[in-house]
């Protein structure tokens, strides 16, 4: 089986840092505007999708974003969606939605995005 290697996608144009490690641990966090660059997310999809073939008992995803939008959200809920699969393989994963706690609209928003 190939080892799989971590992933590190430095912020740009806009577009958060994504470190993706293969011990089992997910952080997007910056300003969420991943939305126009498809191979960036490409990169992050094809990369959950090898990590699926062997994942960590636990996957931990820390998504701190200052701001995202809509096309964002939709790319964010895939990430989601793609990671949850770990359940299939009887492995636990726990997603932390980072935000200012004054910010009730970005935390109703994480609600919302998690219960899909």
């Amino acid at each position: 089986m190939m080892k799989i290697e971590e992933l590190h996608i430095l912020p740009k144009d806009g577009s958060p840092e994504v470190v993706l490690n293969p011990k089992g641990f997910i952080r997007i966090d910056g300003r969420g505007i991943i939305g126009h660059n498809y191979e960036t997310s490409e990169l992050i999809l094809n990369w959950i999708h090898e990590y699926l073939k062997n994942p960590a008992e636990l996957t931990t995803v820390i998504i701190a974003l200052e701001y995202i939008n809509s096309l964002s959200t939709v790319i964010l809920l895939s990430i989601l969606k793609e990671i949850s699969q770990v359940v299939k393989f009887k492995k636990q994963f726990f997603v932390h939605w980072c935000y200012e706690e004054e910010d009730e609209d970005k935390g109703l928003f994480g609600e919302g995005l998690m219960s899909h």
